[in-house]
């Protein structure tokens, strides 16, 4: 999977500098916060990671033995993961649009997180994964919304449908087994 993504990034790269207009380029040296993570080119990116992962496998390797250093660590990537669709609400909210988001991805996306949040309830996982989950759902809900305003009415009898499904998800105990 970084294996993929940094053939991706590659690739973005490369496809940025083919069609950029300016000759001014941004490197990792330039430390301006401005243009963090849109450096031009890949070389950038992998100096950043290397010096962003190296410490924190170092320090992983030294603090494994400590409870509280691994479920912090493990708190942070959950709650890395629940704030990704954090970016896409802002830039909605900000544009007052969800013009041009594809209304599949969205209700995929919003199935995978209520499925997830799932599977947290059912498996009865630790309380961080629980709120990730949920985290994700109202993220998720809030880009949704706005997209129904720009789908059409089997867009929102699907979308309807997957809401009913995710609050039975989140209230297990209304289920009785048959």
């Amino acid at each position: 999977m970084i294996l993929t993504m940094l053939v991706i990034l590659n690739l973005c790269c490369s496809v940025q500098n083919t069609n950029r207009i300016s000759t001014k380029q941004h490197h990792i040296t330039d430390l301006e916060s401005r243009f963090f993570w849109s450096w031009d080119g890949f070389e950038d990116y992998l100096i950043f990671l290397l010096a962003f992962t190296l410490p924190c496998a170092f320090a992983t390797l030294l603090l494994l033995d400590s409870s509280l250093f691994v479920e912090s660590l493990g708190f942070l990537a959950v709650l890395t993961e629940a704030m990704l669709g954090l970016p896409q609400l802002l830039q909605n909210q900000r544009k007052h649009s969800t013009t041009g988001m594809s209304v599949n991805m969205v209700l995929l996306w919003m199935a995978g997180d209520s499925f997830k949040t799932a599977y947290f309830v059912l498996k009865e996982s630790p309380l961080q994964f629980l709120l990730c989950g949920l985290t994700q759902r109202v993220t998720g809900q809030e880009i949704n919304i706005g997209c129904v305003k720009n789908c059409n009415a089997a867009g929102v009898f699907v979308l309807n449908s997957l809401l009913c499904v995710s609050r039975t998800v989140h209230h297990p105990k209304d289920i009785q087994p048959t």
